[in-house]
């Protein structure tokens, strides 16, 4: 899972619902709990840009960590 949101987040910064619909999951609360992980990880960060879901409610979104990047 986590390469494959890394791979994704490569494209643009997402928030978790729209790497959910990405990668063709339909469980976006899969997606949240590798966020968590690849936070503490250091792998990514959250962004201050906000993405307004299918309920209607902000989520941010998060991109590759440009500090810790390995290219």
């Amino acid at each position: 899972d986590h390469a494959e949101i890394i791979s994704a987040l490569r494209r643009r910064p997402m928030a978790a619902e729209e790497i959910s619909d990405f990668l063709g999951w339909d469980d976006s609360v899969r997606v949240c709990r590798r966020f968590a992980e690849l936070v503490r990880a250091e792998m990514i960060e959250r962004t201050t840009t906000k993405y307004m879901n299918r309920s209607e409610r902000e989520a941010f979104r998060y991109q590759i960590n440009q500090k810790t990047e390995v290219k």
